[in-house]
C-alpha cells in the first residue's frame, strides 16, 4: 500500500525493546500465576516470511504480523503485533512477541499477515485498525510443534481462503525460551572511514544488528537511525535488553552490518563483521577496532583490506530490576478512578445513554472499564481502598464541579474495592446532574497530591494508577499536558478510556508513544499515559475470528505499558526493590474473592452508540 511507517526492506524495522518489555513482564507475571496449574515458561517468538503475495499496484506490500492464540473455548485472542515493514514481500520482523508455553496444554496459535495502509497515521502497530487493512493470509501451528522441532523453527505455507488457488508464500516461526535475565545493554558504536557509496556526497550509513541462531540463520535485533552524508557515522546509543540481544549469553555470535541507505529501499552493503557481547566489552576497554568487510569487494580485489572500522565506545551491562521484583518486595499499586459526568453522555434514564445503569445487571461502558482494570489492579493493593471521583457534574445548586467524590465525602473519597467503585458510581449517577465542560486538569492535580504523599511506612513502596473514563475530547488540552508533564516526575501512571462514538483522534497526543510530551519548554520525564478508545476494541472483537475477549483485551491494552512505567520511575529515582516478602497464610481465616462480574454485551441497549 505504498510508502509506510518505515521505508525500504525488512532491515528498516526499528526495534523498540523498552516498549515490548512492558507486555513481556505482564506475561511473565501471568506465567507465575500459571504455575499453580502447571509448568509454564515464557518464550520469545520471531516471525519472518518469504514470497508473500504482493497486494499493491505500484509498489510492494507493507506487511505486519499479528500473533493470536486460541482459548479453551475456541476463541482467538491477540497476543501481539510486529512492526510494519514497508515495500517487502520477504519481511523479517525485528520485534519478537512473547507467549507462554505450557507443557500440559495443546496451544493452537496462528500468525496473520496484513498489508498495512500508508495512511495509518502512527508508527505504533498496536493502534492499526485491522478492519481497514488488506488481509494477506495466515498460518496455524501448535506451539509445541515449534518447541520440539530441530532448531525450534517451523515453516508453513500461507493460507487465504478467499484466494485458495494462489500461492501466498511461507511463514517461518521460531521460538526461544526466555532465560529470565533482567539486565539492560547499552552500546555506543561508531564507524571510521567507511566506503563512499554515493555519486554526489559521501554515504548515508545505518547499522543493522543480528544474533546467530543454532541452525546458522540470523535473527534481527536492532536497526539504527541513518546518519546522512558522512564517512564517520556515530550512531545514537543502543539500549536493548540482554535477553533480546543474545538471550543472556555473552558469547553468542552477533553480526553487524553497516549499509548505505537509499530512498529506493535497495540499500548498499558497506561492510560486515562478526562479534559477541563479550568481545564488544573487551574492545570498549581497549582501542581495538573491528574491520568491516565487504565480501564482494574482497573477491574482486586481491589487495582489498576493509571498508571501514567499527569502533566500540561503550558496551555495558546494567542489572535492571523487574516489575515482579518490586511486587515481590511489597510494592503496592494503588487504583484511582475518575468518571466523566458531562451532559454529552446522554440522560442516564435513557437506555441509549452511556451512563444508563441496566436493571438486568449488564454493564455500561463506564462500568466495564472500571471492572476490566480494577479487577487486575486490586490484587496489588492490600487494603483495596480506592479513591473515586467524578468530573463535569453539578451537585444540587452548586456550580459545576470538576473533581467531586463519588461517595459524597470529599475529605475521604475512598471506597472498598472494585465493587465499592461500582456502587458509588451507580449511586452518584442518580444524584449528580450531568453538565460540562470536560476538564482533566483538576483530576490529574488531585491524583498528583496522592502520588506525592509520603508512604505510610518508612520502608513502604507505592505507585498510583489513575483511570479516567470519558466520552469526548477534553476542553483543556494545554493545561492537561502541563499537568501530565508534572505528573511524569511522580509515581503515577494515567490510563484513559474513551467511550462512545466520538472522534478521539485528538486525544492521541496525550498517549506519547512516539514523542514525549512537553509544556512551556519543559519535557516530560517519561511516558505515563495510555489511551484506548473502546469503540476500536469492540470493532476488533466483532471481526470474524477475533473472539469476544473484550474485557481481557481492554485490560491488556491499558496495562501493557504499566510494568515498564513502574520500573522506569523506580530506577530513574534510584529506588531498588525491597527483599522479597513471604506472606504466611492464616488457615483460620476463610479465603474470599469478589463475586464474578457480568461482562459488557456489545449488543446491549445500554451502549448502542458503541
Amino acid at each position: 500500500m505504498g510508502q509506510c511507517c518505515s521505508s525500504g526492506t525488512d532491515e528498516d524495522a526499528v526495534f523498540q525493546g523498552s516498549r515490548s518489555q512492558a507486555r513481556e513482564e505482564a506475561q511473565d507475571a501471568a506465567a507465575l500465576m500459571g504455575q499453580a496449574r502447571g509448568l509454564a515458561s515464557p518464550v520469545d517468538i520471531s516471525i519472518s516470511a518469504r514470497n508473500l503475495k504482493n497486494l499493491d499496484t505500484f509498489s510492494k506490500s507493507d506487511p505486519m504480523a499479528v500473533l493470536l492464540t486460541q482459548s479453551a473455548a475456541g476463541q482467538w485472542r491477540e497476543v501481539g503485533r510486529t512492526e510494519v515493514i514497508s515495500n517487502s514481500t520477504e519481511p523479517r520482523f525485528v520485534k519478537q512477541l512473547r507467549a507462554l508455553y505450557a507443557f500440559e496444554e495443546r496451544q493452537l496459535m496462528k500468525v496473520q499477515l496484513w498489508d498495512v495502509d500508508t495512511q495509518i497515521g502512527t508508527n505504533v502497530s498496536q493502534k492499526v485498525d485491522l478492519s481497514r487493512q488488506d488481509f494477506i493470509g495466515e498460518v496455524e501451528f501448535v506451539l509445541a510443534e515449534v518447541i520440539t522441532t530441530a532448531g525450534q523453527k517451523l515453516t508453513r505455507p500461507v493460507r487465504n481462503l478467499q484466494r485458495p488457488e494462489r500461492a501466498q508464500g511461507t511463514v517461518t516461526v521460531r521460538a526461544e525460551e526466555v532465560t529470565g535475565s533482567n539486565a539492560n545493554v547499552t552500546l555506543r558504536l561508531r564507524a571510521e572511514s567507511v566506503d563512499r557509496k554515493d555519486v554526489v556526497g559521501s554515504s548515508d550509513p545505518f547499522l543493522f544488528l543480528s544474533r546467530l541462531n543454532e541452525d546458522g540463520t540470523q535473527s534481527p535485533v536492532f536497526k539504527s537511525e541513518v546518519k546522512h552524508n558522512t564517512l564517520h557515522p556515530a550512531w545514537n546509543p543502543i539500549r536493548i535488553s540482554l535477553q533480546h540481544l543474545c538471550n543472556g549469553d555473552l558469547d553468542r555470535p552477533l553480526a553487524v552490518r553497516v549499509s548505505d541507505w537509499n530512498r529506493s529501499g535497495k540499500h548498499d552493503v558497506i561492510g560486515e563483521c562478526s562479534t559477541s557481547l563479550r568481545d564488544l566489552q573487551a574492545r570498549a576497554a581497549s582501542t581495538a577496532r573491528l574491520p568491516l568487510k565487504n565480501e564482494r569487494k574482497a573477491v574482486a580485489n586481491k589487495g582489498y583490506v576493509d571498508s571501514g572500522k567499527l569502533v566500540v565506545d561503550e558496551a555495558s551491562v546494567t542489572p535492571r530490576p523487574s516489575f515482579l521484583e518490586y511486587i515481590r518486595g511489597g510494592l503496592e499499586v494503588s487504583f484511582l478512578v475518575a468518571i466523566d459526568f458531562t451532559a454529552s453522555n446522554g440522560n442516564p434514564n435513557d437506555p441509549a445513554s452511556l451512563h444508563f445503569v441496566s436493571p438486568d445487571g449488564r454493564f455500561n461502558p463506564y462500568q466495564q472499564a472500571i471492572v476490566s482494570v480494577g479487577e487486575v489492579l486490586e490484587f496489588y493493593d492490600t487494603d483495596k481502598q480506592f479513591p473515586a471521583w467524578g468530573f463535569g457534574g453539578k451537585l444540587g445548586t452548586e456550580p459545576v464541579s470538576h473533581c467531586f467524590a463519588l461517595n459524597g465525602t470529599d475529605r475521604n473519597p475512598t471506597v472498598d474495592g472494585v465493587r465499592g467503585v461500582l456502587d458509588a458510581y451507580s449511586s452518584a449517577i442518580r444524584q449528580v446532574a450531568l453538565a460540562g465542560p470536560t476538564l482533566f486538569t483538576p483530576i490529574i492535580h488531585t491524583a498528583c497530591e496522592y502520588a506525592g504523599r509520603e508512604p505510610s511506612a518508612p520502608d513502604a513502596q507505592a505507585y498510583y494508577v489513575l483511570l479516567i473514563i470519558t466520552d469526548g475530547v477534553i476542553n483543556d488540552m494545554e493545561s492537561t499536558i502541563g499537568a501530565i508533564v508534572h505528573a511524569s516526575r511522580l509515581p503515577l501512571s494515567i490510563l484513559i478510556v474513551g467511550v462512545g462514538a466520538a472522534d478521539f483522534s485528538a486525544m492521541d497526543v496525550l498517549d506519547a508513544d512516539e514523542r514525549w510530551l512537553s509544556h512551556n519548554g519543559v519535557a516530560a520525564a517519561r511516558d505515563i499515559v495510555q489511551f484506548v478508545p473502546i469503540s476500536r476494541l469492540l470493532a476488533q472483537n466483532q471481526r470474524p475470528g477475533a473472539g469476544t475477549g473484550f474485557s481481557q483485551q481492554l485490560a491488556t491494552e491499558l496495562l501493557a505499558e504499566l510494568p515498564q512505567q513502574v520500573v522506569g520511575y523506580m530506577t530513574s529515582n534510584n529506588i531498588l526493590p525491597k527483599p522479597p516478602r513471604y506472606a504466611t497464610l492464616d488457615s483460620t481465616k476463610p479465603l474470599t474473592a469478589a463475586p464474578p462480574l457480568a461482562p459488557l454485551d456489545p449488543s446491549a441497549p445500554s451502549a448502542p452508540s458503541l
